[in-house]
């Protein structure tokens, strides 16, 4: 017999009993760095291109990986702290709020 679950139907009923779970400081970390480590070549070949001179190249890149590991970090952990219900929900309830 066929499974006729759709894919949405089956991630459903396969993790409802399942917490949720929300990514560590650390895995944030991580995931920031390899994310940075891909983000920095590319910057670093499209530099190379445009000046064609390797130190440029490598000080941009370097610049530019540093600042967005930090960004990306506090990026990560302000939407760790957006509710289930999404940004949605958190417009309802700001714009909601008697004054």
């Amino acid at each position: 017999m066929v499974n006729q679950e759709t894919p949405a139907q089956f991630a459903t009923e396969s993790t409802k009993d399942q917490p949720i779970s929300q990514d560590s400081h650390s895995r944030s970390i991580v995931k920031a760095v390899s994310w940075r480590i891909i983000g920095t070549i590319d910057t670093m070949i499209w530099a190379w291109i445009i000046t064609r001179k390797v130190n440029i190249s490598l000080m941009i890149g370097s610049t530019e990986a540093i600042s967005k590991i930090i960004l990306f970090y506090f990026h990560e952990r302000a939407w760790a702290k957006i509710p289930e219900c999404g940004l949605t929900g958190v417009f309802v309830r700001f714009f909601s709020k008697k004054q």
